[in-house]
């Protein structure tokens, strides 16, 4: 998972040229999909961690902490660079 902060507070706003997916900030949760946990809101797959729950329950609380509401991609299929803002 990789996120950015600025002066401590997640970056607001698209990039030019962002590919960006909005989520569900308030439907977020950690969830075990038959062995593997991952992060969604309910309606898409946002991060897949495998059988490491405690990173899955790890990553629900910092998104929830800095409000990210989209996920972004740098560059797909296969993007080298995935990261979160509002």
């Amino acid at each position: 998972m990789t996120y950015f902060t600025v002066s401590g507070q997640a970056p607001s706003g698209p990039l030019s040229g962002e590919d960006a997916i909005p989520f569900d900030l308030a439907m977020v949760r950690a969830q075990d999909a038959g062995g593997d946990w991952i992060v969604t809101d309910g309606l898409s797959r946002l991060i897949d961690f495998g059988s490491n729950g405690p990173n899955a329950l790890h990553a629900v609380a910092l998104i929830r902490h800095y409000g990210f509401t989209h996920q972004c991609f740098v560059g797909r299929p296969h993007p080298p660079l995935t990261y979160f803002r509002k």
